[in-house]
């Protein structure tokens, strides 16, 4: 007993013998070894707990921080994560005087994993070339770089809009699947 409050969780009694004393000895026993499964659980559960904030930490980092000002709209976006992390991406691109890309995305799945797809998908859109503002042309290497990286039954929805605010367009693909 002295060994348990004082923390030692593998400290177990030496059953010598079958009456009531040693039977006692034992349940002692079994009750350490569930208290020290609990503690592994507890300290697991904190570790998890430790790595999805910092999942969420690094995918908040993955959205643009605010919107970006152009004469003539209002551009506005909002996360909220049905889980700690999710899947579901918004971005607005600054192109240069007066002209952005938005993107929205929708991830299949929730959680980590779609998290993760969702997060190759921004890396994926991030190394194209956005001067050309042609979204056909874009998604074109969005698509082929989801189907050679994700497995059968996992998607992307997406929506990429070239915004113009001199020549008052807005040129935009609704692609995915």
């Amino acid at each position: 007993a002295e060994r348990l409050e004082a923390g030692d969780l593998a400290h177990r009694v030496v059953v010598g013998g079958e009456d009531d004393l040693w039977s006692v000895a034992g349940a002692f026993n079994q009750a350490i070894a569930g208290f020290e499964r609990s503690r592994e659980l507890e300290l697991e559960r904190t570790r998890l707990e430790n790595e999805m904030e910092l999942a969420r930490q690094i995918q908040a980092r993955l959205l643009p921080a605010g919107p970006p000002s152009i004469a003539g709209f209002e551009i506005a976006g909002f996360y909220d994560p049905a889980r700690q992390i999710g899947g579901d991406y918004f971005d607005h691109i600054d192109l240069g005087p007066g002209r952005v890309l938005l993107v929205i995305a929708d991830v299949s799945g929730k959680g980590v994993p779609a998290a993760l797809l969702m997060s190759g998908f921004r890396a994926s859109l991030m190394s194209q070339d956005l001067s050309a503002r042609d979204p056909v042309a874009l998604a074109g290497p969005l698509n082929e770089f989801l189907v050679k990286s994700v497995e059968m039954g996992k998607f992307v929805t997406a929506f990429l809009a070239f915004v113009d605010a001199g020549a008052g367009t807005i040129d935009f693909v609704n692609a995915g699947h």
